[in-house]
């Protein structure tokens, strides 16, 4: 068993939780059920279904076992939540389907899981055929009502011991997606290793001019003021005077003293303004990205998703664009 079995634990965890939060379900009303009291516990038996199985990487009786091995000081209270695992699949239950064939609770899960959600497995389905779609819910109710808290004390636990997620990595590559043609491109990006898995070539300021040659009216108005607003956060300055032709005056008081995006800019790596400008909300808005990392001026031409990256937000008005916002992707018509 791989040493790292109780991280994955965490992570896998983790990420269930984070469904869990946005599915809340009644466990009260059994009589009858929301669809969307449906769809989170079904949504829970999925996700839950690599815990429950002998031979899986997180299986909850190897991640109890590791516990204990690496926290014997702890261990009535790891085999306390194991003996309420091992009682979840013991007791006392019976399903009786319309043609008399009886099922334990495993069984019943399993007709569920690998018939309806994972292999389409035609016995199983024939089953779940001859009982109720009330039944069907009420089994997965019970079972997600006693299964998830025995899990999260363990997560619980587990993190009060210092057990961590496998996080993502500090990256000396950056990774991309890449959205054209894979046979018409090449990855000629020498001059920014952080980028060398972009398709696209090392540029020059003439490549830029030549870009910008290209752009319309609006298109010139958004680099250029994007592009004095990144020299006034990079030189430190707090005069509000230095700002008021390139922020909109509405939200204008919001930037404070400057100093937070000061330090926001400065702590972007070796920031780059993208040519790539996106308009939105029918033209009125647009959006331009600052990224990370970028030692030398590249050409990318193809479609790329670079992560969400750094975004300077501009709102027109008065045939103008100004700066409404600088962080993360916002839209100044939706709270």
């Amino acid at each position: 068993m791989s040493n790292m079995i109780l991280e994955l634990f965490m992570t896998t965890m983790k990420e269930y939780i984070r469904f869990a939060k946005q599915l809340p379900y009644d466990s009260i009303n059994t009589s009858t059920y929301k669809e969307q009291d449906y769809v989170a516990i079904q949504t829970r038996l999925m996700l839950i279904r690599k815990f429950i199985t002998k031979g899986d990487n997180v299986y909850f009786e190897d991640i109890i076992n590791e516990s204990i091995s690496r926290f014997p000081s702890d261990k009535n209270e790891f085999t306390d939540m194991l003996k309420k695992f091992t009682d979840i699949f013991s007791k006392s239950f019976e399903q009786i389907l319309s043609d008399g064939t009886k099922l334990d609770l495993p069984q019943s899960i399993k007709d569920i899981i690998y018939g309806l959600y994972l292999h389409a497995d035609e016995k199983r389905i024939i089953n779940l055929s001859k009982t109720s779609g009330f039944l069907r819910f009420f089994v997965c109710l019970q079972f997600i009502s006693d299964l998830e808290p025995v899990l999260i004390s363990l997560y619980e636990k587990l993190e009060e011991l210092g057990v961590v997620c496998i996080s993502e990595m500090k990256h000396t590559v950056g990774p991309v997606v890449y959205l054209g043609d894979t046979n018409n491109s090449d990855h000629n990006i020498k001059k920014s290793p952080y980028w060398q898995n972009l398709r696209g070539k090392d540029g020059t300021t003439n490549d830029i001019l030549e870009a910008m040659s290209n752009y319309s009216e609006d298109e010139l108005k958004i680099y250029l003021k994007g592009y004095m607003f990144l020299t006034l956060l990079s030189k430190g300055t707090v005069d509000p005077k230095e700002y008021k032709q390139i922020l909109f005056k509405h939200n204008f008081s919001d930037w404070g003293d400057f100093s937070k995006a000061i330090k926001y800019y400065k702590n972007i790596n070796k920031p780059s303004i993208s040519s790539y400008i996106e308009f939105f909300e029918d033209g009125k808005c647009a959006k331009m990205k600052v990224l990370e990392n970028f030692d030398n001026i590249a050409i990318i031409n193809e479609p790329h998703m670079l992560g969400r990256g750094h975004v300077i937000t501009f709102i027109k008005e008065n045939n103008d664009w100004f700066v409404f916002a600088f962080g993360g992707t916002v839209n100044p018509f939706k709270p």
